[in-house]
């Protein structure tokens, strides 16, 4: 038997999504260089073939050392009406740690990462707004934002100026 909270929940659902002002697809090499810049530390201790995207259709597998992790390109307007968009990426954290609270923040961390590096510059981005799936929070997209989704301390940091929550 595992230790307390080592199995992970079921019921968690650790995934970002970003809210998009008109759909962008991204390529498998497009997804492959975002991970690689997400994720400098496993290039340089494991090699590149550490890191690998494998792409079909609208659905693209990346996996980064040890975490697994899908992207999801839909084409078309994601359940939540507080902001308009046109179409969404989500982030989907599948494998690596446990989906406990203990393993929360290294989770959001390389799902931040990946999706601040799919998001490209604030500037340019057809990125207008970030929803954190498990804690139910809709962020709009900032220069902040991003900064803080390459690094934080605590989650909540990345919740800073949220639309009222989903319930």
């Amino acid at each position: 038997m595992t230790g307390k909270g080592d199995t992970g929940d079921a019921t968690r659902h650790y995934s970002i999504v970003l809210l998009l002002r008109n759909a962008d697809d991204l390529t498998e090499d497009a997804i492959q260089a975002a991970a690689e810049a997400a994720f400098p530390e496993i290039v340089e201790r494991k090699g590149a073939g550490a890191i690998i995207a494998l792409q079909s259709d609208s659905i693209t597998i990346v996996r980064a050392g040890e975490d697994m992790m899908q992207v999801l390109q839909v084409a078309t307007p994601y359940p939540d009406e507080r902001i308009s968009h046109q179409a969404w990426i989500g982030i989907d954290y599948l494998k690596g740690k446990p989906k406990t609270a203990r393993h929360r923040t290294y989770i959001y961390r390389r799902l931040a990462a990946l999706a601040s590096e799919l998001a490209g510059p604030a500037e340019s981005t057809p990125v207008v707004a970030v929803y954190f799936v498990e804690d139910r929070v809709l962020v709009p997209f900032s220069d902040k934002l991003k900064g803080r989704m390459e690094y934080f301390e605590k989650v909540e940091e990345l919740f800073r100026q949220p639309v009222e929550a989903v319930h």
